[in-house]
């Protein structure tokens, strides 16, 4: 009896440790499963909060995906000022699981300098296919290729226009203009210009426009340009003209707060445009290029498109068909934005767009491009955020402080 109890008790052991190993077996042949599903998906990290920018990517990923062969293509929609972050954190963490990534051309040559892209080869016809050549700059390192510019999307000015009619006022085309505008538009519970100022990004690239239009350059930010440009935003804020609010704007935060009508006019990027389409505008919409006294102010910011180190020669494939002229097309479409390639007009989409949006590339210029944009921008800034908080800040204190540190990144770069 003793020997059945025990042939018993090893036969339920057994059974047990059988289980056991099958049950780990199915677990590890799950994870394996779940990484060969990971692995035949290309992984695409892109700065777009707005729903609109979103889709039309995403139609342009299952588009591709549904060809014989082709991988599953899956977006992360993450904010562009975490995008340097990310990318660090998942490096550090050994997790670089993305394989290509859009981010703003400010930040392009940083990521480049950092070694996250692969070198590309770029055909003559796809060079020539860029309106501006000047646009290639932010996606190059000593005259190697490192990405693709991928949209423009130049800051303009938003305004209602029954508010500008009702004051007998034109859209202005100086900064001066631009102040008196907002002085005759004042009223009480309505913000009379808006600037996003939460990502420190926009805020640089918003005093950059006003500093170069003005004539000025960032080497001589201490000077009356310079110096000028920080007095007007101090200016503005002391006479109620930018709300102190604004610090706490995303550039969408902002466009959602005009579409109330609680701002009279924003200084935005031209996508912004897209939002303001689907809203329930009580009124007409105009939009302008952003005044300037001397040296023009449409800039083409926009965003450039990389590929990461260890991607693989599929995700060059749907890069080259994501910048396809049908693909570059609904993307102009649907973002209400510029196309870096020839052949790509502008859309007058709804009722909001810019009357002379395709005659934006005459004038339009690309900026000098910066390795060291971050910390740049982070000092610029700075000065902004002290200019508007500060009461006793003085203009010419404040432009020579930020010159100097600005000076010194340039140099590092």
């Amino acid at each position: 009896m003793k020997i059945k109890k025990m042939l018993i008790v090893l036969a339920g052991i057994v059974l047990i440790a059988f289980l056991w190993i099958y049950l780990r077996f199915l677990g590890s042949h799950k994870i394996e499963k779940e990484k060969e599903m990971e692995a035949e998906a290309i992984s695409v990290m892109a700065p777009y909060e707005v729903k609109q920018y979103q889709t039309v990517l995403k139609e342009i990923g299952e588009a591709y995906s549904q060809k014989s062969g082709n991988k599953k293509i899956e977006f992360e929609f993450i904010p562009e000022e975490n995008i340097k972050k990310e990318l660090l954190l998942r490096n550090l963490n050994k997790k670089n699981e993305v394989d290509m990534v859009i981010c703003a051309n400010t930040l392009m040559p940083e990521l480049i300098r950092m070694g996250f892209f692969q070198e590309l080869s770029v055909d003559q016809n796809t060079h020539q296919r860029v309106r501006q050549q000047t646009l290639w700059n932010s996606v190059k390192e000593n005259g190697k290729i490192y990405g693709i510019p991928f949209t423009c999307d130049p800051y303009v000015l938003f305004y209602w226009k029954d508010r500008m009619e009702e004051k007998n006022l034109k859209c202005p085309e100086t900064w001066d203009e631009f102040e008196k505008c907002g002085k005759s538009m004042q009223k009480l519970g309505i913000k009379s210009i808006g600037i996003p100022g939460r990502r420190e990004d926009d805020f640089s690239c918003i005093f950059r426009i006003m500093l170069y239009s003005s004539g000025g350059n960032f080497l001589s930010m201490d000077q009356e340009a310079g110096i000028q440009t920080f007095e007007r935003i101090q200016r503005m804020v002391r006479q109620n003209l930018i709300d102190r609010e604004m610090i706490n704007y995303t550039p969408k935060d902002l466009a959602v707060e005009f579409a109330e009508g609680k701002i009279n006019m924003m200084i935005n990027q031209m996508s912004m445009s897209a939002l303001l389409r689907e809203s329930d505008a009580a009124s007409e919409i105009g939009v302008s290029r952003l005044p300037d006294d001397v040296a023009g102010s449409i800039f083409l910011y926009g965003e450039n498109v990389g590929i990461m180190q260890d991607a693989d020669s599929q995700t060059k494939e749907f890069l080259e068909f994501l910048i396809r002229k049908e693909n570059a097309e609904k993307i102009v479409n649907e973002m209400g934005i510029l196309s870096p390639f020839i052949n790509v007009a502008y859309a007058k989409t709804g009722e909001v767009y810019l009357e002379d949006g395709e005659e934006l590339f005459k004038d339009a210029k690309t900026m000098e491009t910066y390795a060291t944009w971050t910390r740049m921008s982070e000092d610029i800034a700075q000065g902004m955020y002290e200019i508007i908080e500060e009461y006793r800040a003085d203009p010419k204190e404040t432009a020579r402080g930020v010159h100097d540190k600005v000076r010194i990144s340039i140099m590092e770069g």
